[in-house]
Order: C-alpha cells, then sequence, then structure tokens
C-alpha cells in the first residue's frame, strides 16, 4: 500500500519487451508500472493526503480515475515543443495539476457562500471534481494534437490509435509511436477533453458530481474550456496549470535543488515556435503576425514582442526584458534572427491581394520554426520587399516596463529613443485593429485634467471602443457588486499621448493625483484583471475609477473580464 493512494502488485510490469523492435517506439505499459516512479509516488502522496478520503471512498473514486489516467495517457507528451514534451509529460502534467489544484483548493471555503451545514456535506465532493478536472482538462490532446499508431509485440503496424475505443491496452498493443498533426486546430482539445473525461472518471464519481447543481455547472464549464464561466472552479484549475508549466520550464518560481533553467533564447525560441504553430499567431493572410515565403519568415516586430511577454508571463517567466530593443538584442545574440545590418529590425512592404501595409519586421530562419520541411505551410502568395537601409535607421517603439505603472509613477527624463518612438508608432502601419481616440483640440493645462475631458467626452459620445477584444477601456463589476471602469494602462495613456504629443508617464502621473481611482487592496495603483476569449486569455492591468463618475448610463459589465485571484 502506497500510503493509502495506490497498490502496486509484484505482477510482471510492462507488457512489452525492454527493448523495441524497432526505433522510435515506446513500449505500452499498465497503469502500475507508469505510476511506479519516486517523483510520482510523491505527488500520489501527497494527493491523498489533500484528499483525506475514507479507505474505501478512496479506492472506489480516486485510486481509479488516476489508474485510468495513467493507462489512457501512457507515456504521451503534453505539446509537440513546449511545456512537458518529453516521455510521460501528459502524466506527469496531470499529476502536477491535480496536485497544485487541491493545495490551492485548501485555502477556499466551498461551496462558496453556503451555510456551515452545506459547507461540511459538500466539501468532499468539491475536492473530488477539482482533482479530476485536473487529471482530465488536456485528454482531447490525444484525439486532436496526435496521431498514435500501434504496433504488436514483433513491431507489426496494428493500425491508428482511437482513443474514443478504448486505451493501447485494450487493443492488445505492445509498442506504439505518435506524431504531431501538422496545422491543428487551436484549443480545440479543451472542449474534446469533456468528451473523453468519462473514459477516466468513474460513473459513481460522475453521479457524485452531478448531484450537486451549482458544483456540476462550474466543473461543466472549465471541462469544455470555458473558464470565464467557471469561477473558482476554473480559477483553480488556470493557476494549478500556470504553476504546473512554469515548474517544467523553468519559470521564474523556486526551482528544485540541481535545476537547470533554459538559456533565455532558447526559451523565446520554443515559445515562439508554440505560438506559431499552435495558431496564436496567424501566418499568410491580411492581419497575420508573418509571413513564410522561401527560407524565411517575416514577423511584426512588436506584435511577436507582446506576444512573447504574455504567454511568458502565463507560464511565469518575469525576467523578461520589456524594452524591445533589448529583447531584439537577445534575439542577435543567440543568433535566432537574419541581421539587418548591424540592427535587428527590417522595414518592408508586405503586399497581398488589393491590400499592402508598410511593416516593421524580423527575418527569422523558417527552419527555426519547423526543421521538418514537411511541416511548413505554403507560402505566401503575396510579395515581401524589403525597404532600403534608410528607411530602416529608426527602432521600432518600445512598450514602457510594466513595472513603471505599478505603483505611484515618478516623472522621468524622456529616454533617448523617445523623439522617435511617435514617429516610429505612426509609421508601423499593423494591420490588425486600431483603437478609436476622439479628436480633442491641442493640449493646454493640466495633462490629468486634459486626460479626463478627453476621456468623458468620448465616453459619452461613444467615439471610444469599450467591452471589446481590443479595447482600452472595461466596465467592470467590484466585490461590491459596484459599477466601475477599467482603463488600460498603459494604452490607453499611450493613446492621449500619441493624440497630444506629450509623455504617456506624465498623463498618467497627473491623472493619478486627481485621485479619482480606487487603489487594490496592497494600496497600488493598477489593478490586474483576466480577460477571457473563446481561444486564450490574457492579462490586462490598469487604473479602476467607479462608473458613474464617468458616465451617466455605463453599458453592462463585461463579463469576459474578471479579476486575478
Amino acid at each position: 500500500m502506497l500510503n493509502g493512494l495506490i497498490t502496486f502488485g509484484s505482477r510482471r510490469q510492462s507488457l512489452s519487451r525492454e527493448k523495441p523492435p524497432r526505433a522510435g517506439l515506446i513500449a505500452v505499459c499498465s497503469s502500475e508500472k507508469l505510476l511506479n516512479t519516486p517523483v510520482r509516488r510523491q505527488r500520489l502522496r501527497k494527493i491523498a493526503q489533500l484528499l483525506a478520503f475514507p479507505e474505501a471512498h478512496r479506492r472506489k473514486l480516486v485510486d481509479r480515475a488516476v489508474q485510468h489516467f495513467a493507462a489512457l495517457v501512457q507515456g504521451l507528451p503534453a505539446s509537440e515543443a513546449h511545456h512537458h514534451a518529453g516521455l510521460g509529460g501528459l502524466l506527469d502534467h496531470g499529476l502536477e495539476t491535480a496536485l497544485y489544484s487541491l493545495q490551492r483548493r485548501q485555502g477556499h471555503i466551498l461551496p462558496p457562500h453556503a451555510e456551515p451545514e452545506q459547507i461540511v456535506h459538500e466539501a468532499d465532493v468539491w475536492s473530488y471534481a477539482v482533482l479530476v478536472l485536473a487529471l482530465t482538462h488536456d485528454l482531447g490532446k490525444i484525439v486532436v494534437d496526435q496521431h498514435i499508431t500501434l504496433y504488436d509485440a514483433n513491431g507489426q503496424r496494428l493500425g491508428h490509435w482511437d482513443p474514443w475505443q478504448g486505451s493501447m491496452l485494450e487493443r492488445g498493443a505492445t509498442w506504439y509511436a505518435v506524431r504531431y498533426i501538422p496545422e491543428r486546430a487551436h484549443r480545440l482539445h479543451e472542449p474534446v477533453s469533456a468528451l473523453l473525461a468519462h473514459r477516466v472518471i468513474p460513473p459513481a464519481g460522475l453521479s457524485w458530481i452531478a448531484r450537486h447543481r451549482e458544483l456540476l455547472t462550474l466543473w461543466s464549464a472549465a471541462l469544455h474550456g470555458r473558464l470565464e464561466d467557471a469561477g473558482i472552479i476554473g480559477q483553480l484549475l488556470h493557476q494549478a496549470d500556470r504553476e504546473s508549466v512554469a515548474q517544467n520550464l523553468g519559470g521564474d518560481r523556486p526551482a528544485p535543488v540541481g535545476a537547470v533553467k533554459q538559456p533565455l533564447g532558447e526559451r523565446l525560441l520554443t515559445t515562439l515556435r508554440y505560438l506559431v504553430r499552435e495558431g496564436s499567431l496567424p501566418l499568410n493572410r491580411n492581419g497575420a503576425a508573418g509571413w513564410l515565403q522561401g527560407e524565411d519568415l517575416w514577423l511584426v516586430s512588436k506584435r511577436i514582442s507582446d506576444a512573447l511577454r504574455e504567454q511568458l508571463h502565463e507560464e511565469g517567466f518575469h525576467s523578461i526584458p520589456s524594452r524591445n530593443e533589448r529583447l531584439f538584442d537577445v534575439f542577435q545574440e543567440y543568433g535566432l534572427i537574419v541581421p539587418n545590418g548591424d540592427r535587428a529590425i527590417w522595414r518592408a512592404h508586405v503586399t497581398g491581394d488589393g491590400w499592402q501595409h508598410e511593416l516593421t519586421l524580423l527575418r527569422m530562419q523558417a527552419s527555426r520554426i519547423w526543421p521538418d520541411a514537411e511541416q511548413r505551410p505554403a507560402d505566401f502568395d503575396g510579395q515581401i520587399e524589403p525597404l532600403t537601409s534608410e528607411a530602416t535607421a529608426t527602432v521600432e517603439a518600445d512598450p514602457p516596463p510594466e513595472t513603471r505603472s505599478d505603483a505611484d509613477p515618478v516623472e522621468e527624463a524622456a529616454p533617448e529613443s523617445a523623439p522617435k518612438q511617435a514617429e516610429e508608432e505612426q509609421a508601423d502601419a499593423k494591420p490588425h485593429a486600431e483603437h478609436p481616440v476622439a479628436a480633442m483640440p491641442p493640449l493646454s493645462g493640466d495633462a490629468g485634467e486634459a486626460f479626463w475631458a478627453w476621456l468623458t467626452t468620448s465616453i459619452e459620445q461613444d467615439q471610444i471602443s469599450m467591452n471589446t477584444t481590443d479595447a482600452r477601456v472595461h466596465i467592470i463589476e467590484t466585490e461590491e457588486g459596484e459599477l466601475a471602469v477599467l482603463l488600460v494602462s498603459p494604452g490607453i495613456f499611450q493613446d492621449f499621448g500619441r493624440e497630444h504629443s506629450i509623455e504617456w508617464q506624465h498623463v498618467q502621473k497627473r491623472f493619478l493625483k486627481k485621485r479619482l481611482h480606487v487603489k487594490t487592496a496592497r494600496g497600488t495603483n493598477i489593478h490586474r484583471y483576466i480577460a477571457q476569449g473563446e481561444r486564450r486569455q490574457s492579462e490586462l492591468k490598469g487604473v479602476v475609477i467607479p462608473a458613474h463618475t464617468v458616465t451617466e448610463h455605463p453599458p453592462s459589465p463585461n463579463r469576459c473580464v474578471r479579476p486575478v485571484a
């Protein structure tokens, strides 16, 4: 007995010979063998301690779920070139996420806002729902992302493995091989995971969860990838998933003794490869993030740098250069891009069918993203015309360090590149959506007062986007149930600063001096929120002000934006 969770028998643990009959094959193993490693045993012991279920209850619901999960995912990876990409990655990621979810669950009284009697009665089922959600949240990857071929003991091909029909063990396979499906649908695995959950969760466990309507509603939303509708259950999964990813990728968290962090250049390349392959950065169309032509991949420089920072922050990496110029230097130092003389960026005309843009680009060898040329998408059916070196003399404007806006701002001297920033930002005619701003006369008087007048006028006259994907302004609901306005920072202040040729830091500082905003519980000016879309989620930072001070008729709150727990 392993501390009351999984029993490992003395029978033969592997179903195959030690040496595969042909290169590249992976052994099909029993769940006992898969789980019987020091690290996995330790995680299972901790899970058992956190749940503290009676033994019979644990064996019937928990042990079976863990064993079914291991038997189904075997040694499959969790991703092609991202987190947990090695042998057994999906199994490890599921167990880690389950452990971290349960650890975080200890800090919450569940069900939320319930009477004491109900909390005592339902505490265990909420814990169980957290456990099985974590185990199954990535199951869909074995269907939509991976193509698995089964083989018998002699290495003879049995055919494609269809997880809908049962596990590899049930198919009588001894070996298997896995490859990733090219141009797969981004995040399709989330809703598909819900369809496979019954392969892991015992019927009695599903029935237990289903008897509690509030829990079932939140749990089902989280299982389908709709974390914005999943309440505390979704938050626990999201936080634990991020923690598991950060640990595997060597993010900014306490590292185990002897852990080796991946060099920054390799981390940037791995993340960029992931974003491109998963479809987060679309290619070869109007409004794309990049265009493939021959052996070159041309990437919109600012869009790429923003996407990299966002993804790496999601993974727990926070020691990323905040200035684009420094980030591009890292690309050059590691030889990840094709330089333009002694500079990282290129300026070029990108022309397609009925459209043309002049863009600031990074140039990269296509083999960096697709080492296997057969996996590359088709070339861009258009033209990419690099401009002369004189036209690329300026460096793309950098977003200011994020930490600068997370406290009372201090007025600073403008950086040396500041005179070039407005010119560069105006010249960078990126094909994705622009943020509309209200026309205002030249700035006079206090910058904070002018910004306030511009903001209220723009909102009242419906001249500024609200509650949309790229909006700088969102209506939110506070914990007290009051409506408030989230001003995305520094974006909203940069918009105003460009309009009036004034440094955004000065505008934000003067506006905060008006003390119209609501500070965080820690006494800082900047609040953090999660924006959950259909395909991805991102973090928003900004200033919060009561809605009634801005407009008498605020729209409904944006339910896709919620505070960071």
